[in-house]
């Protein structure tokens, strides 16, 4: 929990388009759980359910290229803030770009674009009320 607080305490300094910042956070919402926090991948993912895979993420070497790219689209974007961040989450899980705490970092992540569109997006739940609705 504490590492989730001082990674939202910073949303307000993150540039939604910045690598460098998306390290910065997931190295704060993650230095107690992995080894890794704060670095892409270096191995492959595979999503399974039972012995079903449902997702294997684009290999550890394209990460860096393809979390670029991505952020690239979204600071050119004029898609609607509410509709560019679903993308944003949506390709963002799709690469998986970390060895653990991707969801927590899409979902962090998806608060900052919002925020930067409205400043006090930042401190509504937005996961609760998708969740709840």
């Amino acid at each position: 929990m504490k590492n989730t607080f001082a990674a939202y305490k910073e949303i307000a300094h993150y540039s939604p388009y910045s690598v460098e910042e998306i390290l910065l956070a997931h190295k704060l919402l993650m230095p107690t759980l992995i080894d890794e926090a704060g670095t892409f991948r270096s191995g492959g993912v595979t999503i399974t359910r039972g012995t079903r895979a449902l997702h294997i993420a684009p290999p550890a070497s394209r990460v860096q290229l393809l979390i670029k790219e991505l952020l690239a689209w979204l600071q050119k974007t004029d898609i609607h803030p509410l509709m560019a961040r679903c993308i944003f989450h949506y390709e963002f899980e799709f690469i998986h770009p970390f060895a653990d705490g991707n969801g927590r970092m899409g979902r962090l992540w998806q608060t900052v674009i919002l925020s930067k569109w409205q400043p006090i997006l930042a401190l509504l739940p937005v996961e609760r009320v998708v969740r709840d609705r």
